[in-house]
């Protein structure tokens, strides 16, 4: 199966890796690139911190001994994965949302000082979730979208058989840039793997009611989904 990754580039490649031991293949085409805003961290100390998504962790630069050892809750084990990586010594994996990662965090019985490096469009306010947290939040990146221009589109879109949605807003800006670029019906011959039902509703070209959501929000659900659809020809 072809499956179209629109995130960005760092990310693409590490899901057409998923894919490719998954027996399929993924058709690269980023459309968010990560750009850090230069805010400076907030001073003091914290007793826990919130990573909504690897990008947070990537654009940490050079995390200080004592932000390493503090609680991670990250928002799934993507996440996760990268927070280890990154050196954080105190790891816990959510459900893969945020606000079932709140609810975690909620349940911890622990209260304190909470960092969240956001970014600068969120989708999710952590602080009005934790009334048992002092929240303090600060915008770390932002998620820039990026039109990649009709000629590139079109040649990733009949490439494709699938295409994976990670989100909302990405599921938005893809329909709205085929739009722009008259490719609505060549998108609408895919089938479109969401990972939630919100990613699904935010979709605003038509795909012939080919949407599937995923059962878990997480990337190794939307791979299991693949077998659900017939490959089609290659353009």
């Amino acid at each position: 199966m072809r499956v179209l990754l629109t995130r960005s580039a760092e990310n693409c490649r590490k899901s057409a890796a998923r894919l490719g031991n998954a027996g399929h293949a993924g058709v690269i085409l980023p459309m968010l690139e990560y750009v850090p805003t230069g805010e400076n961290f907030p001073e003091g100390n914290f007793d826990a911190v919130v990573l909504t998504s690897a990008a947070a962790v990537v654009c940490i630069d050079q995390p200080e001994a004592g932000l390493l050892a503090i609680a991670a809750y990250c928002v799934g084990e993507t996440t996760a994965i990268a927070a280890r990586e990154a050196g954080f010594l105190n790891v816990i994996a959510g459900p893969g949302d945020a606000s079932e990662l709140a609810r975690l965090i909620a349940g911890s019985g622990a209260g304190g000082k909470l960092l969240y490096p956001a970014p600068l469009h969120k989708a999710f306010d952590f602080a009005a979730a934790l009334s048992g947290w002092q929240v303090c939040e600060f915008a770390l990146y932002e998620a820039r979208l990026i039109d990649p221009g009709k000629t590139e589109l079109e040649t990733a879109l009949r490439q494709s058989d699938a295409v994976f949605l990670y989100s909302p807003r990405m599921a938005a800006h893809l329909s709205e840039i085929a739009s722009a670029h008259s490719l609505v019906e060549l998108l609408g011959g895919l089938t479109l793997v969401a990972i939630s039902e919100k990613t699904a509703h935010a979709l605003r070209a038509p795909a012939n009611g080919r949407i599937l959501v995923a059962s878990h929000p997480s990337e190794a659900s939307m791979i299991g989904l693949l077998s659900r659809i017939a490959p089609g020809p290659m353009y």
